[in-house]
């Protein structure tokens, strides 16, 4: 099992948004896809800014995500709705 920014995915979910990077074709995605392919626990700690972007771009086009791919709709939700920091006193 494989881990975006945290959350865990099955190898079919992260072939499936390997092959949409790819196939989306720009610097970004593909810098992105080569990311996620080389890394064998959470592809995504140390990304850049750009990879990130194009993750969540990727997977806010995908078509009825939230059915066919939950893990990925779970991810999605998290990128578009980064945790605000708080500020401890």
């Amino acid at each position: 099992m494989a881990f975006l920014y945290g959350d865990p995915v099955s190898d079919a979910e992260r072939s499936d948004l390997l092959r949409r990077l790819r196939e989306r074709g720009t610097t970004e995605s593909l810098l992105a896809a080569s990311t996620i392919a080389h890394s064998r626990r959470d592809a995504t700690s140390d990304t850049a800014s750009e990879a990130r972007t194009a993750i969540l771009y990727e997977l806010e086009q995908w078509p009825r995500l939230d059915e066919t791919n939950p893990r990925l709709a779970t991810v999605r939700d998290r990128l578009s709705n980064p945790a605000k920091a708080t500020r401890v006193i």
